[in-house]
């Protein structure tokens, strides 16, 4: 019996060794799985952080090309307000010397009326 008693209790050593070795591991594997959460924690941190660096960029971006915009249609407006200016001129100067040539052509008309009238 005491034979008996001593492989029992060898067993049971066996036994208890094996629960405390799978128990090890457990907790291994749990301390891995807490430093995984952590490492995935601090990732979703870094990549909020990298998008709200992005979404600025990106409003920085849009507020430059609405600004290139503007400074294009400032420099724009004044050539075309220029060649709009011109067109007129030209327009001006052509109707003037239309204006020139009928006036100089009715005032030859009205003296040689006055001529013929008076002689």
């Amino acid at each position: 019996m005491a034979l008996r008693l001593r492989e029992i209790d060898s067993g049971a050593e066996v036994q208890d060794s094996a629960v405390r070795e799978c128990e090890l591991r457990m907790q291994q594997a749990l301390a891995d799985q807490r430093a995984a959460e952590a490492a995935i924690e601090t990732q979703r941190v870094y990549q909020t952080e990298q998008s709200e660096r992005v979404s600025g960029v990106q409003g920085r971006y849009y507020e430059i090309g609405a600004e290139i915009s503007r400074t294009e249609q400032n420099i724009n407006t004044p050539a075309s307000c220029v060649i709009k200016q011109r067109n007129e001129l030209a327009k001006a100067r052509a109707t003037l010397a239309e204006l020139e040539t009928t006036f100089h052509a009715t005032s030859a008309r009205s003296r040689n009326c006055a001529r013929r009238s008076s002689g």
